[in-house]
């Protein structure tokens, strides 16, 4: 994790130090802006004054743009690179549906049961899990939240579990962050 500078460091000496121009960055994100001067050359979206779900959105582990600052932070920040972000996006995917396919194994399983508590106990704790990987602090939660709660496995499974009891307070705070990191598009 670095510190960008959003207003550049260049054209903007006097805000170097500035707290509401320090923000966290990756390293690869931060070296992609590198002088990107968001006055001179185009806004990019600054999560610090908007929500970024109201500029980007993700669809096959691409981003998307819905304003011209999305279009300018993808683009500025190389978002879809195919090597570098794209394939890792991918790979999230790939690691989460895997998961739920094996999160459904386990819920045919409970559902064939005699003593159904051992497998519900293991669906359980695979959904903790993936509703894990979609914590703040998770590195591209964004990307692990929007496959997760737009899969119709992990929509089944969390009904299931409600209406045995088992989805917990933590659970329902860790669904409701994942949906909130969550950035779908809708068209």
């Amino acid at each position: 994790m670095e510190v960008d500078h959003f207003l550049c460091k260049s054209n903007h000496a006097h805000l170097v130090v500035d707290w509401f121009n320090l923000l966290p960055s990756c390293k690869r994100c931060n070296v992609q802006k590198g002088g990107y001067d968001v006055i001179a050359e185009g806004d990019i979206v600054d999560p610090t004054r908007a929500n970024p779900k109201d500029h980007l959105c993700l669809k096959n582990y691409r981003f998307k743009h819905l304003s011209t600052e999305g279009e300018n932070t993808i683009e500025v920040l190389d978002l879809n690179n195919s090597l570098r972000m794209t394939k890792v996006r991918f790979e999230i995917g790939e690691s989460i549906n895997e998961r739920l396919l094996d999160a459904d194994t386990i819920y045919r399983q409970v559902l064939g049961a005699v003593r159904p508590m051992r497998p519900l106990r293991r669906l359980t704790r695979t959904i903790e899990g993936l509703l894990d990987e979609c914590g703040p602090t998770r590195e591209y939660s964004a990307t692990a939240s929007t496959i997760l709660t737009g899969s119709d496995i992990y929509i089944k499974l969390k009904a299931y579990l409600e209406a045995q009891g088992q989805w917990t307070i933590t659970m329902g705070i860790a669904h409701a962050v994942a949906v909130d990191a969550a950035m779908p598009c809708t068209n």
